[in-house]
């Protein structure tokens, strides 16, 4: 999952789909191109700082492993991602 959404506008990674929830937050929106906005439709010139204040982790490197081009260990499906993402969670909350 190298990209945010595929050309058509379809989510293409766990940032993507979460971008394509309107019904789960405001913050981002994926553009029928699948690029990554702003939930005002604005270009977003660094996703991962955005991603990284959102949902308040420690720094960039956290949304990189997240949502980089390898995020979640490159799951190669949104289960998989989603998997990662509670077990990085269980780890996160572990560590508080």
């Amino acid at each position: 999952m190298r990209v945010f959404g595929q050309g058509c506008g379809t989510p293409a990674c766990a940032l993507g789909h979460y971008a394509a929830r309107r019904d789960l937050q405001r913050t981002f929106k994926l553009s029928p191109h699948g690029l990554l906005r702003g939930g005002d439709g604005t270009r977003l010139y660094d996703a991962y700082g955005a991603a990284t204040e959102h949902f308040q982790l420690s720094g960039d490197d956290v949304a990189i492993e997240l949502f980089g081009a390898h995020g979640c260990d490159d799951a190669a499906t949104a289960e998989g991602a989603a998997d990662y993402i509670e077990a990085f969670c269980d780890r996160v909350e572990a560590q508080s």
